[in-house]
Protein backbone atom coordinates (compact mmCIF):
# COMPACT_ATOMS: atom_id res chain seq x y z
CA UNK A 1 0.00 0.00 0.00
CA UNK A 2 1.07 3.57 -0.53
CA UNK A 3 -0.52 4.75 2.72
CA UNK A 4 -2.39 3.02 5.54
CA UNK A 5 -4.49 4.91 8.08
CA UNK A 6 -4.99 3.16 11.42
CA UNK A 7 -8.16 4.67 12.87
CA UNK A 8 -8.88 1.97 15.45
CA UNK A 9 -6.78 -0.58 17.33
CA UNK A 10 -7.97 -4.18 16.84
CA UNK A 11 -6.14 -7.31 17.95
CA UNK A 12 -7.23 -9.07 14.73
CA UNK A 13 -4.70 -7.11 12.63
CA UNK A 14 -0.99 -7.84 12.36
CA UNK A 15 0.36 -4.29 12.57
CA UNK A 16 3.95 -5.41 12.16
CA UNK A 17 3.02 -7.00 8.80
CA UNK A 18 1.12 -3.86 7.80
CA UNK A 19 4.09 -1.60 8.61
CA UNK A 20 6.50 -3.90 6.80
CA UNK A 21 4.44 -3.90 3.58
CA UNK A 22 3.37 -0.24 3.50
CA UNK A 23 5.26 2.83 2.37
CA UNK A 24 3.58 5.06 4.97
CA UNK A 25 1.45 4.36 8.05
CA UNK A 26 -0.55 7.09 9.77
CA UNK A 27 -1.32 5.76 13.25
CA UNK A 28 -4.03 7.61 15.18
CA UNK A 29 -4.37 4.92 17.88
CA UNK A 30 -0.72 4.18 18.81
CA UNK A 31 -1.25 0.64 17.52
CA UNK A 32 2.32 0.51 16.20
CA UNK A 33 3.95 1.16 19.56
CA UNK A 34 7.13 -0.90 19.82
CA UNK A 35 7.30 -1.79 16.11
CA UNK A 36 10.73 -1.11 14.64
CA UNK A 37 10.41 0.67 11.29
CA UNK A 38 12.57 2.91 9.11
CA UNK A 39 12.46 6.58 10.10
CA UNK A 40 9.49 8.36 8.52
CA UNK A 41 7.47 5.23 7.78
CA UNK A 42 5.15 5.59 10.79
CA UNK A 43 3.49 8.93 11.53
CA UNK A 44 1.66 9.36 14.82
CA UNK A 45 -1.41 11.56 14.54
Amino acid sequence: MDCVLIATDHSAFDYEFIVEHSKLVVDTRNATLGIDAPKGRIWKA
